[in-house]
C-alpha cells in the first residue's frame, strides 16, 4: 500500500488495518513518533484525529524532511486539535491520559516494517 499514513492509503481509497486493531483493543489515544514530521507523522496524526483518537505528536521525537513544510505541519496539526507536545512532557500527560483512557504509541516507520511490532499498550 502507498501510504504516508498508518491508516490509509494516500487516496484514502483504502484502509490499514491499525483502526480495527486499535479498535479492538478499546485504545482511544495516539501518540505518533518518527520520520517524517512533515509526511508520515503529519498524515498519521491527522487521520487518527480523523478516525476520533485523542492525537499528540511527541515533535522532539520526530524530524521533518524540510524545516518550512515540516513548520507547516505543524500549524496544520495544531489547528486540527491534536496536540503537539515535547517528550519531557510525556510523563504528566501519560498520567492524565492513563487514567481515563487506553494508550498507544505509533511511529510510522515501524508501521512499514511490522504493524504489531510497534503496538505498545500503557
Amino acid at each position: 500500500v502507498d501510504s504516508y499514513s498508518a491508516f490509509f492509503d494516500n487516496g484514502r481509497f483504502g484502509k490499514t488495518s491499525l483502526h480495527s486493531i486499535l479498535q479492538s483493543a478499546d485504545i482511544d489515544t495516539i501518540f505518533v513518533t518518527g520520520l517524517a514530521l512533515d509526511y508520515c507523522v503529519k498524515y498519521t496524526a491527522l487521520d487518527g484525529k480523523f478516525l476520533g483518537y485523542d492525537v499528540y505528536v511527541v515533535a522532539d521525537a520526530t524530524r521533518g524532511v524540510d524545516k518550512a513544510t515540516s513548520e507547516q505541519a505543524v500549524t496544520l496539526m495544531k489547528q486540527e486539535g491534536i496536540h503537539v507536545i515535547a517528550s519531557m512532557d510525556l510523563d504528566g500527560i501519560l498520567f492524565r491520559v492513563r487514567a481515563a483512557s487506553s494508550v498507544v504509541f505509533l511511529s510510522p516507520l515501524v508501521i512499514v516494517a511490522w504493524v504489531s511490532a510497534f503496538l505498545v499498550f500503557l
